[in-house]
């Protein structure tokens, strides 16, 4: 068992807007049935927002660092004071998204051509069924928050943006919870 994090992603910056009474708390999951047991045993909202948003840049960065201009990919920035108010956005560039994608496109692939028809049909299991699955996205990884007020895999969040322009998000809150 672990933990990981929702992180909000919104269009506009939440906290200078003023609107703070929409920023997650741990409430928004308590009626959530399609989170809170066949995926998390419990939510929490006492994390380090400035700690979550580093540990998703560095999870980010990370994803696209096989690529020689990965730095070109992605802006971040966490403006100084207090943690839980202060402006923190991602940009995602053009590129982004394909070359995030790249390797799990190439372990899809991989793991699809070692998928039997016995494998397919139930009669077997095996890791790299597993493997095709987890190429769509982490059921316990990252999570955002959209604004439909749903948490939804950071895959699915991403496969969501265009390739082919800018994209800034910016953090409104952060929940950790336990799977």
């Amino acid at each position: 068992m672990a933990h990981s994090r929702i992180f909000q992603l919104t269009d506009e910056c939440l906290f200078k807007c003023g609107y703070t009474a929409d920023v997650i708390t741990e409430s928004d999951f308590y009626e959530m049935d399609s989170f809170l047991g066949p995926i998390a045993d419990y939510v929490s909202d006492e994390c380090n927002r400035r700690e979550d948003f580093d540990w998703l840049v560095e999870f980010l960065a990370k994803a696209v660092d096989h690529d020689p201009v990965f730095k070109d990919y992605l802006a971040w920035h966490f403006a100084e004071g207090d943690n839980e108010t202060a402006e923190a956005y991602i940009t995602f560039k053009r590129g982004f998204k394909r070359s995030y994608f790249e390797k799990g496109y190439e372990t899809f692939l991989s793991a699809s051509k070692a998928v039997t028809m016995d494998l397919f049909m139930g009669s077997d299991t095996n890791f790299s069924l597993w493997m095709v699955k987890q190429t769509f996205g982490d059921k316990f990884g990252f999570y955002v928050w959209t604004e439909d007020s749903y948490p939804i895999v950071l895959d699915d969040f991403l496969r969501r943006l265009p390739d082919d322009e800018e994209i800034t998000c910016w953090l409104g809150g952060t929940v950790d919870y336990h799977h």
